[in-house]
């Protein structure tokens, strides 16, 4: 299963200024995530994964823990 993660970024132009909402939505086919705010929790999408055609690539139709990290850096 090595090398099939996908990576992505944005530039969220207000996410210093406003407070905004982290989705993500899991199922079996597929992992989606977002960034938005309360009128638009959905506004855009910061990743896709789907499960495609390849089934042993795909470990998330299984029971596991995840771990979410955050880290904030700069200068204060």
């Amino acid at each position: 299963m090595k090398g099939n993660q996908p990576t992505n970024s944005i530039i969220v132009n207000d996410a210093v200024t406003n407070f905004k909402i982290y989705t993500l939505d899991w199922n079996v086919d597929k992992i989606e995530m977002f960034v938005g705010d309360d009128a638009n929790p959905f506004a855009n999408r910061i990743l896709v994964w789907n499960k495609q055609g390849d089934w042993t690539q795909w470990p998330f139709d299984k029971p596991f823990f995840i771990l979410i990290n955050i880290a904030v850096g700069g200068s204060w």
